[in-house]
């Protein structure tokens, strides 16, 4: 092709500074709310208030593009957009770790001359989108309850309402989808800034130990090692045999412990296992529970001494995948509660 001076040379397309979407540590929305415990609705809510962004996560989906190229740019050359030198094909372009767009050999590649906002010229062709690309809402958005459909255009690419936008490198590039592409919550991603926000406005900072948790780490420890130690076949506790046997152990180690009641047994796991795969634990009114932290040191020494606390939590961290949790247990904080508890008996030269 001849040299043409009213076209954007590409050689010079990875020396502009990088100022596009470009994601970065992106997390899976669905591993995201099962790691932290929190409601994939939590996380759609704070999309649709403009806290974070999403993105998902395509696989060769045909569809059309259409692109714009800014003041620097000027104007792409279609030759090179068609043999894979442009933005969203070149293995140098900063978007080749994020997103793909690969025209199909029977697609025409369509130049338009632009006269709305910074971008001269629009170009449009068909092909196959990959990788990570932003949803942008709509208006009617806010009405979907699950799997956003990405149909957007009709059988003739006209386009029309659509349930959510899907934006490339910035908010002009867009993909146009004439078929119906549900998108599931697999394929939802959130950016790092966006786990950032969702930490700040949800509270699921990684280290941070809040006093409330502090009640509710004690009474998953309490009844996660009960049920470990006492349950029988049927996951049922005997409330009876199992005070019984704990007093055993209070009396072997020290006599200043107090007794170990079965109502109290009773009450902590008919209070916290309401259904199936649903942990719902009694934190005794925001208050810690003496009694539960006796039980948690005399199980450990009887039936644990020779684990450490981490070796211990891990133990513990493997029953959490089982259940649905009112708020995220971290490993951190499971070694660090048992930690406090040990060396607070140690101090108090119990045996």
């Amino acid at each position: 092709m001849d040299s043409n001076p009213n076209f954007f040379d590409a050689t010079d397309l990875f020396k502009i500074p990088e100022l596009f979407d470009i994601p970065d540590g992106l997390h899976c929305v669905d591993a995201y709310t099962k790691k932290f415990h929190i409601r994939l609705e939590d996380i759609i809510a704070a999309w649709l208030d403009n806290r974070i962004k999403l993105y998902v996560n395509l696989r060769s989906e045909y569809c059309r593009i259409n692109r714009y190229a800014n003041k620097k740019e000027h104007r792409y050359d279609t030759f090179d957009i068609s043999i894979g030198r442009d933005f969203y094909q070149h293995e140098r372009s900063p978007q080749a770790t994020v997103r793909k767009f690969i025209p199909c050999n029977q697609s025409e590649i369509k130049e338009d001359i632009n006269f709305q906002g910074s971008s001269f010229y629009k170009y449009v062709y068909n092909g196959y989108a990959s990788g990570f690309w932003r949803l942008q809402l709509t208006n009617t958005t806010h009405l979907v309850k699950v799997n956003y459909n990405l149909k957007n255009a009709n059988v003739s690419w006209d386009e029309i309402p659509g349930e959510v936008r899907v934006l490339g490198r910035d908010n002009k590039d867009h993909l146009v989808f004439n078929k119906d592409i549900f998108v599931s919550d697999e394929c939802l991603y959130i950016d790092s800034s966006g786990c950032q926000e969702l930490s700040q406005h949800l509270n699921v900072e990684e280290n941070e130990i809040h006093e409330v948790e502090g009640y509710y780490i004690q009474s998953f420890i309490a009844v996660i090692l009960l049920k470990i130690n006492f349950s029988k076949e049927n996951g049922l506790i005997n409330r009876t045999k199992t005070a019984n046997i704990l007093n055993a152990y209070r009396k072997e180690m020290c006599v200043s412990l107090e007794p170990v009641s079965g109502k109290s047994i009773s009450r902590w796991i008919n209070g916290s296992l309401i259904e199936k795969g649903q942990l719902s634990l009694d934190v005794e009114d925001g208050r810690l529970s003496e009694a539960k932290n006796d039980i948690i040191y005399l199980i450990i020494k009887q039936c644990h001494a020779d684990r450490t606390s981490k070796e211990l939590a891990v133990l513990l961290g493997k029953e959490i995948d089982g259940y649905q949790l009112q708020q995220r247990i971290t490993l951190p904080q499971l070694v660090n509660y048992l930690d406090t508890l040990i060396t607070k008996y140690v101090s108090l030269n119990l045996k």
